[in-house]
């Protein structure tokens, strides 16, 4: 049975690389992007995707030369394949990665490893689907790096005037890509929004779906340091609460089994009458909650609220410790999210 995910070790990770038949990292612009190419160091699996960015910035540009050196130095043996990821099109992305998935599903049998710790949250669940979708029959692994230190700090919020300190520019509109886009109907809307730290992007997609009914699930940070985030999130939040019937969720920030127990709750409860829009902004492991509650569910759709651009240097710092989760099977699933709910 699914459990939640696990800290891992390097010397651990390097044990278990010899499962991992096929690699799939990005080259975003935070430092944790390349830890897992750099503790698996010598002992790369044979087969890699690297995502690049596009149209691509100069801190990316920096992860990618020093990602594809470390990738270099072993080209004998490792397949490495670079696939451009445009976050504004990630269902041309999807139809990409499928299309190298498929030259090498004949010989990919062993796992396959996603690390999910630079990827924006439509990209992490276009590379599942992409994934489980070509690769059915294979284990997935999820990878998760923490960062180091996250913007912006408790000292700063609390020294601010303001309670709204923003890690991106103001949000751009709403992304829905094509195939996540589930069945829509002249019913009413429940909107789950997972609510992070960036109050704009939460306030702007609950303005444009206008929703009949919304869930607001927030994240509880694993991390005690980091626990003061919770409250701050509510805080910011508060706003959201009036002017039509809202309901509120704690969760894990990490473990997406929390996420999914949620998630399918309100399902099982709304679904007749109600059209079901969620849209991740939290944490990067309840939007792998997120793809997994659509994929049972295809009827759901899945929200992306944009920003017009990230503000690297107001995101994080360094990284932390590394956790993997192994995907659920279909057979898990069904366990996990009965039907009804018990």
């Amino acid at each position: 049975m699914a459990s939640a995910p696990a800290k891992v070790a390097p010397p651990q990770l390097m044990t278990d690389v010899s499962k991992c038949g096929v690699l799939v990292v990005a080259s975003g612009f935070e430092r944790r992007a390349r830890r897992l190419l750099e503790m698996l160091d010598s002992r790369l699996p044979p087969r890699v995707i690297v995502v690049q960015y596009q149209p691509t910035i100069q801190e990316n540009d920096a992860n990618f030369k020093r990602m594809t050196h470390i990738l270099s130095r072993h080209s004998a043996a490792v397949e490495a394949v670079t696939v451009p990821l445009d976050a504004q099109r990630p269902d041309e992305y999807l139809q990409k990665m499928k299309t190298t998935l498929l030259r090498w599903r004949p010989d990919a049998i062993d796992d396959v490893w996603i690390d999910v710790s630079a990827l924006p949250m439509q990209g992490i669940c276009s590379t599942l689907a992409a994934v489980r979708e070509t690769l059915p029959s294979l284990a997935v692994r999820v990878i998760y790096t923490e960062a180091g230190k996250y913007f912006p700090t408790r000292e700063e919020v609390e020294k601010s005037e303001t309670p709204f300190l923003a890690m991106s520019k103001e949000m751009s509109g709403n992304l829905i890509p094509m195939h996540f886009g589930g069945l829509s109907s002249d019913a009413l809307t429940c909107l789950i929004v997972f609510a992070g730290y960036e109050k704009h992007r939460s306030f702007g997609v609950v303005d444009e779906l206008n929703p009949t009914r919304l869930v607001l699930v927030f994240g509880q940070p694993g991390n005690e340091q980091l626990a003061w985030r919770l409250p701050w999130s509510r805080k910011l939040h508060k706003e959201l609460t009036s002017g039509r019937p809202t309901s509120e969720e704690i969760v894990s920030t990490l473990d997406p089994l929390q996420s999914l127990a949620v998630l399918n709750n309100y399902y099982a409860f709304l679904f007749s009458d109600h059209n079901i829009a969620v849209a991740p902004i939290c944490s990067k492991m309840q939007c792998v909650a997120c793809y997994l509650f659509w994929e049972r569910y295809r009827d759901v759709q899945l929200v992306f609220p944009l920003p017009v651009s990230y503000l690297p240097r107001r995101f994080s710092e360094d990284y932390g410790d590394t956790f993997v989760f192994t995907l659920p099977t279909v057979a898990e699933m069904s366990a996990l999210t009965p039907w009804p709910p018990s």
